[in-house]
């Protein structure tokens, strides 16, 4: 198991994919052992590894007892492996073995085995296999406090009960080829666990147990092991008291101590902001960790280990937001490596500049860039997956002018050469309504019995501003969404004009047309024209006690008579009047000072008139 002395192996240089290599042996007679064992040591490194096969033939025809597929080491200095094949199931009977080698699919396929031994098991065997810590890769760290682990080996036919079949663990250390410390471990209790049952049990055969031994001169765990440079052997010994085979109780190793910080590189050292880059570090020795430098106020500068997926790998990719420098730091020492420096170029997101206006027509909104941004352009976008510009502007101030009906958005990438923002900003050309003031005919006429309301339509956050006119140099004004008409308090036979402002919570005006309303004291209804309210007459008007009512037409009306305050009281009333060409006089003396309205109603007609009582 070692590269040293002879050994089998196969040459990939030569053949095709899927050859195969055979080494077979003779027949070994098995006839007297009880638990019969195959034990061989391999080294199969290269990216193009095949497969290796071992069969058995006991007379009855090739039995495959073990496979191993594909690269098992990480280079060619890699320690051998040990396979072991249980072949109790060919106990008592003679045999051959044949191994079967596979080339891969390129030369990097070399495959080579070595010491193989046939033997029975004893029912009490344990060995070292492997000294786990310290190691000796290019990942290995080695300190003043250092940890040993050994990897242990059941290869007795039973199980071994720690409880009864003690087993110690001794390993001797030489710095340089003088002693320098010893280690040890009694293990007299069950430490393997089972990870099906969830507890701890007897070590099984052909199982492998992991312990870590303790310094018997100081009694920690470990022992200093800083001196880089040095050579450290270790002998690691293991002994129990019913173990008869002692071939495999030693095992030695030799670990030359080093660190070294190595050299970074990156695969693209200008980048666009969002862009991956892969940093590998190489000719290091010691575990990686990977660091950032950051920058704080007044030029200080500081690292700061990365926690990222990966960052204690040789290869680590990144994504950086801004101008970085990288490097790795070895074993938590002060041992780094070179740096590497990753040119980020940040492109700022431009600044939306709306613009709005009344109704439509011509805007325009701007893709404002600070000059600190150095945006060398900005890309347009009708919508904010879309994949191509529909107009890119290379001069500043970036804007885009277009007559619009109808709001639109669009949306603003940031360009610095070859790249762009991570991200894009809506910019808005907002189309606002002019609000909708519908007041109704621009000419009216009121009878004085009858209101009327001006509505100028409602509206979230609307202002209203009613400016009216009269005879007589009447003005008035209302900040009111309606206004009321009430031609009682407004002079007869005159024309009043209406006219509202009205602005919209985002600044839109409408002025309404002038609406003009006529007050008049007689009214009608019915289909002819008013011919009767021509024919009745008031008199005196204004009065102290009495008023008349004249009709001068030539036949006999029928008509019901009311008077009525101003306030809609009914003060005196009168049904089924006969009146012809004469006078009807009503007594007024009971009544206060002050204006009312005479209803005279006939079959086709309403006349209203004013009266007036001093």
């Amino acid at each position: 198991g070692n590269n040293q002395g002879r050994y089998f192996v196969t040459n990939s240089a030569v053949g095709k994919a899927g050859e195969v290599a055979i080494l077979e042996t003779p027949c070994f007679d098995m006839s007297q052992l009880n638990k019969p064992s195959l034990r061989y040591w391999y080294h199969m490194f290269g990216a193009d590894m095949g497969e290796l096969y071992v069969d058995i033939n006991a007379d009855k025809g090739w039995v495959p007892v073990d496979t191993i597929f594909g690269e098992q080491q990480i280079n060619n200095a890699s320690p051998w492996k040990k396979a072991s094949i249980d072949l109790q199931a060919f106990a008592g009977q003679y045999a051959k073995f044949r191994f079967r080698s596979v080339r891969g699919d390129g030369t990097a396929s070399n495959m080579a085995i070595d010491d193989l031994f046939l033997y029975d098991l004893s029912k009490y065997d344990v060995g070292p296999t492997e000294l786990v810590l310290p190691g000796d890769n290019n990942f290995s760290c080695y300190s003043d406090t250092q940890s040993v682990h050994v990897k242990l080996l059941n290869y007795g036919a039973n199980a071994l009960d720690f409880t009864f079949d003690s087993v110690l663990v001794t390993v001797d250390i030489l710095k340089n080829g003088v002693q320098h410390a010893t280690m040890f471990r009694n293990i007299n209790t069950n430490i393997f666990f089972n990870l099906v049952g969830g507890t701890k049990t007897p070590f099984p055969s052909d199982s492998s147990l992991v312990v870590w031994v303790n310094n018997s001169a100081s009694g920690s765990s470990t022992f200093d092991m800083s001196d880089v440079g040095a050579t450290y052997t270790f002998n690691v010994h293991t002994s129990s008291p019913r173990d008869s085979v002692s071939n495999n109780d030693d095992l030695s190793k030799n670990i030359t101590t080093q660190i070294a910080g190595g050299n970074v590189v990156v695969d693209n050292n200008s980048i666009c902001n969002g862009t991956i880059v892969k940093l590998t570090a190489s000719n290091f020795f010691g575990a990686p960790k990977w660091e950032r430098k950051y920058y704080g106020p007044g030029g200080t500068s500081y690292w700061l280990p990365e926690f990222g997926f990966g960052s204690d790998a040789a290869n680590y990719t990144v994504q950086p937001d801004t101008t970085a420098m990288y490097r790795v730091r070895i074993c938590g020492s002060d041992v780094v490596s070179d740096s590497v420096l990753v040119n980020v170029t940040v492109v700022k997101i431009p600044d939306p500049i709306h613009d709005t206006i009344c109704g439509g027509g011509p805007m325009t909104v701007e893709a404002y860039a600070a000059p600190v941004y150095n945006l060398k352009a900005v890309n347009w976008y009708h919508n904010e997956t879309d994949d191509t510009p529909f107009k890119v502007t290379t001069n500043a101030p970036f804007t885009h002018t277009d007559n619009f009906s109808v709001t639109d958005t669009f949306w603003l990438e940031g360009v610095i050469d070859s790249c762009t923002s991570l991200g894009r900003s809506a910019v808005y050309a907002v189309v606002n309504p002019y609000p909708i003031v519908e007041l109704g005919a621009i000419k009216d006429t009121l009878c004085q019995d009858t209101n009327k309301v001006l509505n100028a339509g409602a509206g979230f956050g609307f202002d209203y501003l009613w400016r009216m006119w009269g005879p007589n140099g009447y003005n008035d004004s209302s900040k009111l969404q309606t206004i009321g008409i009430n031609p009682l308090k407004l002079e007869k036979d005159s024309t009043y004009k209406y006219k509202v402002t009205v602005t919209s919570n985002f600044g839109c005006v409408t002025i309404s047309p002038e609406i003009n309303v006529t007050i008049s004291d007689s009214c009608f209804v019915g289909i002819e024209e008013p011919i009767l309210a021509k024919q009745f007459e008031l008199y005196p008007n204004p009065t102290n006690e009495r008023v008349n009512i004249k009709f001068s037409g030539n036949s006999v009306i029928n008509a019901d008579i009311q008077i009525q305050s101003m306030e809609g009281k009914r003060v005196w009333s009168k049904r089924n009047l006969a009146i012809s060409n004469s006078n009807y006089e009503i007594d007024l003396t009971g009544l206060s000072e002050g204006i009312y309205l005479v209803k005279i109603r006939t079959e086709d007609e309403i006349i209203v008139k004013k009266l007036i009582k001093n």
